[in-house]
This record gives C-alpha cells, sequence and structure tokens, in this order.
C-alpha cells in the first residue's frame, strides 16, 4: 500500500462478523416465517419448477454469506458518501429480505409477498447500482441474489395464482 494510500476502513477481521450478520439476518428470518416443515405450505399447488426444500435450506445461507462478503468489501472503502449510499442500500435490501418469510410462511398473504419480493429484488438493483460506483466486486458477489430472487419471485407469484 503506497504512504499516501488510504487505510482499509476495516480488515480481514471484519468478513466474519459481516456474514455472521448476514446469516443472523437469515437465522432471523427463518423464525419469523416459522421455521420447519409447514403443513400449510406442503399443502400449496406450487410451479413444477418449484425445488424441493433441501435446495432452499442449501441455497440461502450461501446467498446470506456473499451478502456478508459484499458487505466486508464495501466496509473496506474508504468513508465516502458513496459508500454511504451503499451501505444504506444495502441495509434496506436486508432488511426487506429479513421480512419475506413472515409476510409468506406466517401471515400466508400471497399476493403481498408477491409484490415484496418485487420490491426486494428493486432494492437489491438498487444496492448493487450504488455499491458498483465505490467497488465493482461487491456489485457483482450479488448476481446471484438476484438471480435467485428473480427465480423465488416466478415461484411465488406461481404460489398465488394456483392458490387464490
Amino acid at each position: 500500500m503506497l504512504q499516501d494510500e488510504p487505510k482499509p476502513a476495516i480488515g480481514l477481521w471484519g468478513l466474519p462478523a459481516a456474514v455472521a450478520l448476514t446469516l443472523g439476518v437469515g437465522v432471523l428470518s427463518a423464525l419469523a416465517g416459522g421455521s420447519g416443515p409447514s403443513p400449510w405450505y406442503d399443502a400449496l399447488a406450487k410451479s413444477p419448477l418449484n425445488p424441493p426444500a433441501t435446495v432452499f435450506a442449501l441455497v440461502w445461507p450461501m446467498l446470506y454469506g456473499l451478502m456478508g462478503l459484499s458487505l466486508w468489501f464495501l466496509l473496506r472503502e474508504p468513508e465516502s458518501p458513496l459508500r454511504r449510499k451503499a451501505l444504506i442500500w444495502f441495509f434496506i435490501q436486508l432488511a426487506v429480505n429479513a421480512v419475506w418469510s413472515w409476510v409468506f410462511f406466517d401471515r400466508h398473504w400471497l399476493g403481498l409477498a408477491v409484490i415484496h419480493i418485487a420490491v426486494l429484488g428493486a432494492c437489491v438493483i438498487a444496492f448493487m447500482a450504488a455499491a458498483r460506483k465505490i467497488s465493482s466486486l461487491a456489485a457483482l458477489i450479488n448476481a446471484p441474489y438476484l438471480a435467485w430472487l428473480t427465480f423465488a419471485f416466478y415461484l411465488a407469484l406461481e404460489v398465488w395464482r394456483l392458490n387464490t
């Protein structure tokens, strides 16, 4: 690192903290949605493309881990208005994400869940656009997340369509 180059705002120690934060939000979201087997969900008509529950159980922790890595990349950047904007969008999308399971699995609001996941996707896009201005890697790491949300939107839309 050159002498005049600013030091990262957070070191390597921040990586497990950032990942633990996002994984923790994922756990809280699952608990709010009533994690575990759901007779209500099992009884719903679903798309033929709906994967088994084990796929969801594998994919979501990986996505939360990638979100944590993305957060860490942002936190390593020096403080700036652009970084602050990206962090605001990061925490907005994380909060919107955290509520989705409650809306869908606990409240059974199928139509609102479809709208909710569309809003979540828009928040992730806004986050990625803001993050790209300071760390292209922080933005790019979220591409699988956005792809999964697109698929999840389709699945939620089909559940709503087939069950209302």
